[in-house]
């Protein structure tokens, strides 16, 4: 799938290569799915999907990196093929993206135990696809002041995402399947970096190179978090008291003896 993407500017949608490894990455995600379902040990068991949480927060992740990742491949190449900035000064161009992480990933965590992990994401993925979408309209000549707050609100947006969907999806699990539901996360982070660099650079490129034209490919990203947003909505689970889940009672509970 992503060597589809990645090549299909050059070789264009139509062309058999592209189609063929489309094919594959379709039929293969089917064949997975269905060793899955006949595994006496599956290592996705997808039954972990039954619970919109889970499945929203896998999304959410998948759709998050997608858009941020996409973002900063697409804006290192804005800013030193387009504006001419060299690699080091590209960098520092992006420090107030960089410097948002800490504290929105600071604040989500403090939200989401009061609150649940509800409202930082729809405030996270709303700030975020805000900030993306200001940065799509940026043009050659637009002032870098004028980038530093959607830049700004994009990092945000991320940093108090990621957080709060990471505990939604760990908190949807079994709790002896914890692990596996952090894993299953990072995976579809780790998807959706690869499919937003690839999709992103394939609309930004033209046979190789940088094409000057980051308009779309930043509106993908806002895209991909106004998506995100939508799924939260939909799945995201509102505040459980603690204390309220209760351990199962199991034949081997010895009540203790009242005193004498």
């Amino acid at each position: 799938m992503t060597g589809a993407l990645i090549e299909s500017g050059n070789a264009g949608w139509g062309s058999p290569i592209i189609l063929g490894a489309l094919t594959v990455a379709v039929l293969g995600a089917i064949a997975f799915v269905l060793t899955e379902r006949r595994a006496s040990s599956p290592m996705l068991p997808l039954s972990l999907f039954s619970s919109r949480a889970f499945t929203g927060g896998t999304a959410i992740g998948l759709c998050i990196n997608l858009g941020l990742y996409g973002e900063l491949f697409v804006l290192t190449l804005y800013l030193q093929q387009l504006r001419g900035y060299s690699p080091l000064l590209a960098g520092v161009a992006l420090l107030p993206q960089m410097g948002m992480l800490t504290i929105g990933s600071t604040l989500s965590g403090r939200i989401a135990a009061r609150n649940g992990p509800r409202l930082p994401m729809l405030v996270g993925l709303g700030t975020g696809a805000v900030g993306l979408f200001l940065l799509a309209a940026a043009g050659p000549h637009t002032a870098y002041r004028l980038l530093v707050v959607p830049l700004m609100l994009a990092g945000f947006g991320m940093s108090m995402t990621m957080p709060a969907a990471t505990t939604a999806v760990v908190e949807a699990a079994p709790e002896e399947r914890a692990g596996l539901a952090g894993g299953t996360i990072n995976a579809a982070r780790q998807t959706g970096g690869l499919l937003g660099i690839a999709l992103m650079g394939t609309l930004v490129s033209s046979h190789g190179r940088f094409n000057g034209d980051s308009h779309m490919a930043l509106a993908v990203g806002g895209a991909a978090f106004l998506l995100g947003w939508l799924i939260a909505l939909c799945t995201a689970p509102a505040h459980e008291p603690a204390g309220l889940r209760m351990a199962p009672t199991t034949s081997s509970t010895r009540s203790k003896p009242s005193p004498s």
